[in-house]
């Protein structure tokens, strides 16, 4: 019989490897064999797939994950503006584009009235407008380009959000 210290420690040891699991399911595989970096759109592509078929456990990590990125980037945009996107691997329009099938497909998997995935669609929504707003004012940051895709896109997406509700 197991003593009662033996069981929390296998209890713990359980839950770390539950976790670790469940973060590994969701989490992006970045580097090919080779140890070179693979393509942004390949990795979200992947991860695009996998959602299509998550557990509730995986579509709510990457709700959480992605909500909180979203309110990251968003108070980031509001501080330096479109330099944030400086940072990241993929064009804002890019951004846009995975994010708002990452919030379709957790909406479709946890369902509409899930409050995870109804925060998510709503921030979803203002990061949109807030890059809509930050596009507009970007005509001479050499972002022009790509931030009227980026604002087509942006105002597509809200769009779509809005009739979600």
């Amino acid at each position: 019989m197991l003593r009662s210290g033996a069981c929390l420690h296998l209890s713990l040891h359980l839950w770390r490897l539950l976790l670790f699991a469940l973060v590994r399911s969701v989490s992006e595989q970045k580097l090919d064999a080779t140890g070179q970096s693979r393509a942004w759109r390949v990795r979200k592509q992947e991860q695009l797939e996998h959602l299509g078929h998550a557990t509730p456990a995986e579509l709510a990590l990457k709700a959480a994950d992605l909500l909180h990125n979203l309110q990251s980037t968003l108070r980031d945009l509001e501080a330096i503006g479109l330099e944030v996107f400086h940072r990241f691997n993929a064009e804002p329009q890019e951004q846009v584009w995975y994010a708002s099938y990452v919030v379709q497909a957790i909406r479709i998997g946890l369902g509409d009235h899930n409050s995870l995935a109804d925060e998510l669609r709503q921030v979803f929504g203002q990061y949109c407008r807030g890059l809509g707003t930050q596009a507009l004012a970007a005509k001479d940051n050499g972002y022009y380009e790509s931030t009227q895709e980026a604002l087509r896109r942006a105002v597509q997406a809200a769009v779509i959000t809005s009739k979600q509700k």
